[in-house]
């Protein structure tokens, strides 16, 4: 038994480099966050600038400044491209599963309760998508998961040193994760570990050692919040007001969202384990070891109302509930199929039924869209067959191993749950119908034009999200924005940057002035393309799918 347990663990290290690392730079960088994330750590090593964050040379206070940092290690390690772009955000998934192993293990004593907590963790739908993804949102993850595992150890601290330690450990992680997104990562364990300890008759140690677990985080993050403001001096009167209070509160806030909003993502994100949780909750699991879940529960529950609160929301900012989620699946399902080796019928025939439902609506649809029946086109066009069958054969084994599931649901029925999603983990990058690459992802527009446009080139943009594409591929900053401003309104509105706007009506006037030095290069993207009473005819033009270039000859 030992030796199956040791092959899981090096079974799990193998699957996670095949799934989330082999494929990280098989696919495009993605608009917007990918090459937003990607540029603005690329102009960090650039510029030597390591304190202030900006993209096209802008101001950028939307987010602190460690994940930028954790990109530009990144980026300086592998270089400029795909894979490192998103090497952190596997990383920080990686470590997430490192910390629920050790974490389970520590409370539990049993190794395989710690190793299917991992595996469940790190095969869940949402959890592969964010960590193969290049947002913050994994990295946070990682040091909110980091603080919740080491203020559990800090519970078993024997003596007042030992607690003091750890608390100072806790506040730390917090530190580093309040670098990472900002307040809310303080709000987080805030939130879920004060109800805890008054449950537990222990608010008076919180009282008591709190303020050490306060200092340390002062202490991580307090270098960096003087530097920005000595150098920025309006960044924390931005994070705060508008991407904090306004964000959370606001009634324009930023993709604003119903309360029940993360109820269907909880349960898409957790796929393929949804339907297990039936079983795993009729095990009673909180009969093994209550304190551990309660505290699991307040882990997982008290942020996830805490964001439903929130005004502005997004499937990503849920993550780090699911490391909890992990653990008390695992704790279920571990003490039920020991509760049932007699039996013949088993309730994870709820989950096959789950994942049959979920993989063949998805095969239909995906045959409905390749014959155009649904949507206003083919998904696929006729030169992309490969890609066809590739989406067949995901959704086709999700489903054929479904049914297996449901047909005999006590032989070996974790292992068919966790192989559901490996074809689509591993054929993903693969998958993407050239007209969504053609939407999302410029990159290769943007590498097939680069012979048209020399270094004095001047380059204008009509939105920010192509903006950041084209920074990144011609890896200079120097874009300007034409119409938009996005997320980049701050940036451009200040007094030394709001020459780095053209105004619609001034479009003409803008080209005709920087003929003068040289040509101008003009990217757009839109189904139609522009009307001279929009823009002057180019002495060029391209396109490629919706992505247009216009392209000026100037004097010099």
């Amino acid at each position: 038994m030992q030796a199956l347990k040791n092959r899981f663990g090096w079974l799990l290290v193998a699957g996670f480099i095949l799934l989330y690392l082999v494929p990280l730079g098989q696919r495009p960088l993605w608009e917007p966050d990918e090459t937003r994330y990607g540029e603005i750590s690329r102009e960090m090593v650039e510029t030597g600038n390591w304190v202030a964050p900006q993209f096209l040379e802008l101001r950028y206070f939307e987010k602190p400044i460690m994940g930028y940092w954790m990109n530009a290690v990144s980026l300086m390690t592998f270089g400029d491209n795909a894979f490192a772009v998103r090497f952190m955000s596997a990383m920080a998934a990686a470590g997430s599963a490192v910390l629920i192993f050790w974490l389970t293990l520590r409370v539990l004593q049993c190794r395989r309760t710690a190793l299917l907590a991992s595996g469940i963790f790190l095969s869940s739908f949402i959890v592969f998508m964010i960590g193969t993804y290049s947002t913050l949102d994994s990295m946070l993850s990682f040091w909110v998961t980091a603080a919740f595992v080491c203020f559990y150890w800090l519970l078993e601290a024997s003596n007042a040193r030992s607690r003091a330690i750890r608390y100072a450990l806790f506040g730390i992680f917090c530190g580093a994760a309040f670098l990472t997104k900002g307040f809310v990562a303080l709000a987080i364990p805030v939130v879920a570990l004060v109800p805890f300890m008054i449950v537990q008759g222990r608010l008076l140690e919180l009282i008591k050692f709190g303020p050490i677990a306060v200092l340390a985080a002062g202490l991580v993050s307090l270098p960096w919040a003087i530097a920005v403001h000595l150098q920025q001096p309006d960044y924390w009167n931005y994070f705060f007001w508008e991407e904090h209070i306004r964000r959370f509160s606001a009634d324009d806030a930023q993709h604003k969202a119903p309360f029940w909003f993360y109820v269907p993502w909880l349960l898409l994100g957790a796929l393929p384990w949804t339907g297990a949780a039936i079983a795993a909750i009729k095990s009673k699991p909180w009969q093994i070891n209550k304190d551990f879940a309660w505290y699991l529960l307040f882990w997982a529950l008290m942020p996830f109302l805490l964001f439903s609160y929130a005004k502005g929301k997004l499937p990503t900012y849920i993550l780090p509930c699911f490391a909890p989620l992990a653990i008390m699946l695992a704790m279920g399902l571990n003490r039920y199929l020991d509760q049932i080796k007699e039996q013949t019928q088993s309730l994870l025939k709820w989950a096959g039924w789950i994942n049959l439902v979920f993989s063949g609506l998805l095969l239909v649809a995906l045959v409905l869209a390749m014959l155009g029946i649904i949507g206003k086109a083919p998904l696929y066009g006729l030169s992309e067959i490969p890609k066809m069958v590739l989406g067949l054969l995901v959704f086709g084994s999700w489903a054929a191993l479904s049914l297996a599931l449901i047909k005999n649901s006590t032989d070996k029925p974790l292992l068919k749950l966790g192989l559901m999603p490996v074809m689509f983990m591993l054929l993903v990058p693969f998958l993407a119908p050239q007209s969504v690459v053609d939407t999302k992802a410029p990159g290769d527009f943007i590498n097939n034009m680069k012979p048209y446009l020399n270094d004095d080139t001047r380059v204008i943009s009509q939105e920010v999200g192509l903006a950041g594409s084209l920074a990144w591929h011609l890896s200079r900053s120097d874009i300007d924005l034409w119409g938009k401003t996005g997320e980049l309104s701050y940036g451009v509105g200040q007094d030394d940057s709001q020459h780095r706007l053209i105004a619609n009506e001034a479009i003409a006037l803008e080209i005709a002035e920087s003929l003068k030095d040289g040509d101008v290069a003009v990217f757009m993207r839109r189904r139609e393309r522009p009307t001279l009473e929009e823009i002057p005819a180019p002495d060029q033009e391209f396109r490629q799918g919706r992505y247009w270039l216009f392209l000026y000859q100037g004097s010099q």
